[in-house]
């Protein structure tokens, strides 16, 4: 089976999950889009296209590992990472060459890659790509976060207001 492909983006699942997908052109109202909106009611097409992880009836603690890859042309994410983690507490991949960790922090928590070792005392994104590395909070709460980066600990504030959630680097 091949992977869902739309517009140079390939979806991917990681975990034999079945990506369901529709690629279709569709007829509707703005209205029926954006409800309480004042736009004319005009009928207007577009094609559309929906992905969805079919869950099953009454799923319970299911997981799911997906990979969206853009400008993917045959590239698979078996050629572009691995898996490190899918957890409740922690979603990380590091690319196949070892030079870059992405990691989802949903708790304060630590993880091990062939990088080294990441630590944050709060949950974030985390990034390290050739020496560099990278924090964001998506929450937009946080004033700042504490990493430890290859026992190198480092607190870094995070912008506030407008601001909130941009990436910062980790100096």
């Amino acid at each position: 089976e091949t992977s869902p492909f739309n517009k140079g983006v390939r979806y991917e699942a990681l975990d034999g999950s079945k990506l369901n997908y529709i690629d279709e052109v569709l007829m509707g109202e703005f209205t029926n889009v954006v409800k309480g909106t004042t736009y004319d009611h005009r009928k207007d097409t577009a094609r559309v296209f929906k992905l969805w992880v079919d869950h099953g009836v009454k799923p319970r603690d299911k997981s799911y590992a997906y990979a969206i890859i853009p400008n993917a042309g045959s590239t698979k994410a078996a050629d572009l990472f691995t898996v490190i983690s899918n957890t409740k507490a922690l979603q990380a991949v590091e690319s196949k060459d070892g030079k870059t960790g992405m990691f989802v922090f949903y708790e304060p928590g630590k993880a091990s890659w062939s990088g080294g070792s990441v630590e944050v005392d709060k949950p974030c994104i985390l990034m390290v790509c050739n020496g560099k590395a990278f924090v964001s909070d998506p929450s937009r709460k946080l004033d700042r976060i504490n990493t430890t980066i290859n026992g190198k600990k480092t607190l870094t504030p995070l912008p506030v207001w407008q601001h909130a959630g941009e990436t910062q680097p980790v100096k």
